[in-house]
């Protein structure tokens, strides 16, 4: 089961609690980019909330993906927090290994239709 929503607790300051919450994003077509730091992961969902796909898998600050020092997983991910979707890229904020993450979405299959 993964999390749909969730707050990581960060080092309290003092007395106090302070505690960060994920965020996620909508693309243009309304899929839902999700982060889901308990699997390492962004877990991509369609409006109905049904998993269309996910991408990321666990790996540290010396993962660094295909052509690094660590090459496995293609994308490391230790604790996603914020995920951005543009046309282009998703950008994930990876807490634990303080980076953020650019991946260039990809497709098995594209088509176009003409609209009335």
């Amino acid at each position: 089961m993964w999390v749909r929503g969730f707050a990581a607790p960060v080092p309290a300051i003092g007395q106090c609690c302070v505690c960060g919450a994920g965020r996620f994003d909508l693309d243009r077509f309304d899929r839902i980019y999700v982060p889901d730091p308990g699997r390492c992961r962004v877990t991509v969902l369609d409006t109905a909330g049904d998993e269309i796909t996910s991408f990321g898998g666990y790996g540290n600050c010396d993962s660094t993906g295909p052509g690094g020092i660590v090459p496995v997983p293609d994308i490391p991910l230790a604790w996603p927090a914020v995920v951005a979707a543009i046309p282009e890229a998703v950008y994930v904020a990876d807490w634990l290994n303080v980076r953020v993450v650019r991946v260039k979405p990809c497709y098995a299959a594209v088509g176009e239709c003409p609209v009335p």
